[in-house]
């Protein structure tokens, strides 16, 4: 998104909730813009619009950058599994899980794979007992799921220059394998 559409989207904000915006002047408007038009760069003048009403129609108080893309997330992506459905594929999974834990694993979800860790987790939960399973390991393996969801949608927020400067640092670091070598 362009400044000039940033600051279309700004003046739809300071028309709705206009006492908010009252007293800035235009100095602090174009620095406000210039602001939002470089966290709001990745997406476009449509999207951002979008986002935009959806919020004026459900708040009573101007939004940040943070919801406009929180909105905008909503609006674009698909509906994310739930952790109470993640749990039900797991327990699924685990049914089979003494003898075909590598192929029920193979089925799941990378997302359900990735918060489970590896095929013996299923293999092991498979001999736990039933009350154990639908507590204990049912209360891990949701706050897992849950913290991994939570992660992967603040990093899908970040700006596109961010990434990428996460993704460089990442680079440079060295890698586990890498680590545990020296450590020998």
């Amino acid at each position: 998104m362009t400044f000039q559409e940033t600051a279309k989207i700004m003046a739809v904000f300071r028309a709705a909730y206009s006492r908010y915006y009252a007293n800035i002047d235009v100095e602090e408007a174009r620095r406000v813009t210039t602001l939002w038009a470089s966290m709001l760069a990745d997406y476009s003048y449509e999207t951002v619009s979008n986002a935009a009403k959806a919020l004026i129609v459900s708040s009573k108080f101007p939004p940040t950058i943070a919801e406009v893309i929180e909105k905008i997330q909503l609006l674009t992506k698909e509906p994310e599994l739930t952790e109470g459905e993640a749990w039900s594929m797991v327990r699924k999974a685990i049914r089979n899980g003494i003898y075909g834990y590598k192929e029920e694993y193979r089925k799941l979800p990378d997302k359900v794979k990735t918060a489970i860790g590896n095929p013996l987790m299923i293999h092991e939960w498979a001999k736990v007992s039933a009350d154990e399973l639908d507590t204990v390991v049912a209360s891990n393996f949701m706050r897992n799921f849950r913290s991994q969801t939570k992660s992967k949608q603040e990093y899908e927020s970040l700006p596109q220059s961010v990434k990428k400067f996460v993704e460089e640092i990442s680079a440079k670091m060295p890698k586990l394998e890498e680590v545990n070598e020296r450590n020998k």
